[in-house]
């Protein structure tokens, strides 16, 4: 896609009611030809109807999806149906619903002939333990959780339908954002849920003994990013996006906190 090619699409966001698609949202406002945000709730407070064309739908529903995704250049996939906490047990519907959904929205785009792909994947969950840290996109992705093969189907289909059906894509393997629009509940978020303990004075369970290492990246840098890639016409299709740097949960206060707005 050339450089300035989004500042003149259509763009389609699935899921821009969550934390990622609001800052995504706003980010967009103003700069793309035409911008139009899909989610299963109703617009909520961040995204006005003077930025964004709101549609309410569930993403199994195609039928709601494939009208707007006829109208549309550029497909933002932000939609997800679990967190990486979520045990195998309950995660596994959830895999089997958003491969097959994805499936039929790719369909869509084929036909439709939308110019780019973009789906957010993930990078932690998609290396699982890495040996190499920081983890180039070139390392082997061996997930450990549900979460993480969902992750990395999806990926795959993508691959497929760039070969077979000339769909071209970007995935899209973030670490952990933080930052404004952070529910920071169902354990989504380690920023978000331990400000929110902070401020309700509860417990705040933390899993072993806190020194687990994370790469932490502002919402900012991150949404800046997704764009740069999406931008770019490169050959790679995979982008790690992330700080750079390790910290672990004993640690999280020396990030940006302050900057993060939660709705409680």
């Amino acid at each position: 896609m050339p450089a300035k090619a989004l500042a003149d699409s259509s763009v389609l966001i699935l899921g821009a009611n969550g934390f990622i698609g609001r800052n995504l949202s706003l980010r967009l406002a103003g700069s793309v030809g035409e911008l139009r945000g899909f989610g299963r709730s109703p617009r909520i407070g961040a995204l006005p109807k003077s930025i964004i064309e709101w549609h309410e739908g569930d993403i199994a529903d195609t039928s709601s999806i494939d009208p707007l995704i006829r109208h549309s250049n550029v497909v933002f996939h932000l939609v997800d149906s679990s967190n990486p906490g979520i045990s195998s047990q309950m995660a596994k519907p959830g895999l089997e619903d958003i491969v097959k959904s994805t499936t039929r929205i790719l369909d869509s785009c084929v036909s439709s002939q939308v110019d780019r792909f973009v789906f957010l994947s993930s990078g932690g969950s998609l290396y699982g333990n890495a040996e190499h840290i920081p983890t180039p996109e070139t390392s082997p992705t061996k997930p450990i959780s549900i979460y993480g093969e969902k992750k990395l189907a999806i990926e795959k289909l993508l691959a497929t339908y760039r070969v077979e059906r000339d769909l071209d894509y970007t995935a899209i393997r973030a670490s952990n954002p933080y930052g404004p629009y952070q529910i920071g509940k169902n354990k989504q978020g380690l920023v978000g849920s331990a400000l929110i303990a902070g401020l309700k004075l509860s417990p705040f369970e933390v899993w072993g003994d806190g020194g687990i290492v994370r790469d932490f990246v502002f919402i900012d840098d991150l949404v800046d990013g997704i764009v740069q890639a999406t931008n770019r016409d490169s050959v790679f299709r995979e982008f790690n996006l992330g700080s750079g740097k390790g910290l672990s949960a004993v640690s999280y206060t020396h990030l940006r906190a302050h900057e993060t707005v939660l709705d409680l």
